[in-house]
C-alpha cells in the first residue's frame, strides 16, 4: 500500500515539475522572440539616435511588453516616454530641413535604461 501511494505521489510530482517547467521554457521563449525588433531598434539608437530611424510598431511593442511583469512594464513605459520627451524638446530642424538632436547625451541615457528591460531570458 505505500510503494503505491509513494509511486502515485512521485508521479504526480514529476508531473507537475514537468509541466511547470514546460511553461517557463515556452515563456522564456516567446519573452526572446518578443524583444527582438525592440533590442535592435535600442541598440541601432543607442550608437548613433536618429529622427529618420523607424521604431518598432506600436504591435510590436505591445507584444514585448505583455511579456513584462507590471512593475517592470511601469518602469519601462516611463523610460520610453522619457526618451521620446527628450527627443521632442531637443529636436532642432538645420537650413535642410533635416532633423537632428541638440541633447544626445539625454537621449542615449533614457535609451540605455530602456535597453537594460531587454536582456535575454
Amino acid at each position: 500500500m505505500n510503494t503505491i501511494l509513494f509511486s502515485s505521489l512521485t508521479f504526480l510530482l514529476g508531473l507537475l515539475l514537468g509541466n511547470w517547467l514546460a511553461i517557463n521554457r515556452d515563456r522564456r521563449r516567446e519573452f526572446n522572440e518578443a524583444v527582438q525588433p525592440v533590442r535592435k531598434w535600442l541598440l541601432s539608437e543607442i550608437d548613433d539616435p536618429s529622427a529618420y530611424r523607424q521604431k518598432p510598431n506600436r504591435i510590436e511593442l505591445d507584444t514585448f511588453m505583455s511579456c513584462l511583469s507590471w512593475w517592470r512594464r511601469g518602469r519601462f513605459r516611463v523610460h520610453l516616454e522619457r526618451q521620446d520627451r527628450a527627443r521632442q524638446e531637443t529636436t532642432s530642424p538645420n537650413a535642410y530641413n533635416e532633423v537632428s538632436y541638440t541633447n544626445i547625451p539625454g537621449i542615449k541615457t533614457a535609451l540605455r535604461a530602456c535597453l537594460r528591460y531587454t536582456e535575454r531570458r
